[in-house]
């Protein structure tokens, strides 16, 4: 009877030799594993987001406002160069939403009223508002210097279609005299999306969606979704120079930081 000893000590040895390779092999592997990413980071295609404003022939509407005398710097302690910015397009701008949100900014920080107005405009684009005012809203807000939404959906009114409206926001100087009160005013105008740019809009990612609204005139989209990608990301400063570049279009010149 042959000994089974010999056949067992070179299966012992085997069985060594692979647990070595082995250990020696994982190492590596981790390595490699760990220094892959975990997630992929957000990646916007270009600091550089082309506006094309639609031809619609309008005049200017945006108009902005700064302190007018020491009424306001007394009864709302700013300085003299506060000032109310409506983040709207030159021309009228356009959005796809019954609720848009606006865009303002204050370059101080201030707490007082603040009166927030939409105002159908008639058809002569010449003449002052002809309809009943859609909102005409009081608040009294304590903000930061930045820039700051106003959500239609906060209040029972929608846009209409065809329709152009004159959009405001008033801080309250003076109760008695609002002719010393701080007003900035912008335009907008809702329109219905052709079935293209629905179907455009339906199979692109949020992060391309600001250019897709950019580059087809939809000024209100385009801005809202560049700030809804800042809310989620509060510190990308890649985005927040996506939409001071979105903004220096229209010669709304901003600090970058906002």
């Amino acid at each position: 009877m042959k000994s089974s000893y010999i056949p067992f000590l070179q299966c012992y040895r085997l069985l060594c030799v692979v647990l070595c390779a082995g250990l020696s092999v994982m190492p590596a592997v981790q390595a490699e594993l760990n220094s892959e990413p975990r997630t992929k980071p957000m990646q916007m295609p270009s600091f550089k987001i082309s506006y094309v404003p639609p031809n619609v022939g309008a005049p200017t509407r945006r108009v902005g406002a700064g302190t007018r005398g020491k009424v306001c710097n007394e009864a709302n302690m700013i300085s003299e160069s506060f000032k109310i910015v409506a983040l709207g397009p030159v021309m009228t701008g356009y959005t796809l939403s019954a609720q848009p949100v606006l865009y303002w900014s204050i370059n101080q920080a201030v707490q007082g009223d603040f009166i927030f107005t939409i105002n159908p405009l008639s058809s002569d684009a010449e003449a002052f508002s002809l309809y009943e005012p859609l909102l005409d809203e009081t608040r009294q807000l304590s903000l930061q210097a930045g820039i700051h939404a106003f959500k239609l959906s906060d209040y029972a009114i929608e846009l209409k279609t065809k329709q152009e409206y004159e959009w405001s926001v008033t801080l309250v100087c003076d109760n008695k005299m609002p002719s010393l009160n701080l007003s900035a005013t912008g335009s907008i105008q809702r329109i219905a999306p052709s079935q293209g740019l629905l179907a455009q809009i339906k199979s692109t990612s949020e992060q391309q969606q600001p250019y897709l609204y950019a580059r087809s005139g939809i000024w209100y989209e385009a801005l809202q979704s560049l700030s809804q990608l800042i809310e989620n990301v509060p510190d990308s400063r890649q985005l927040k120079k996506i939409r001071h570049n979105l903004l220096q279009q229209e010669k709304l010149d901003l600090p970058i930081h906002y």
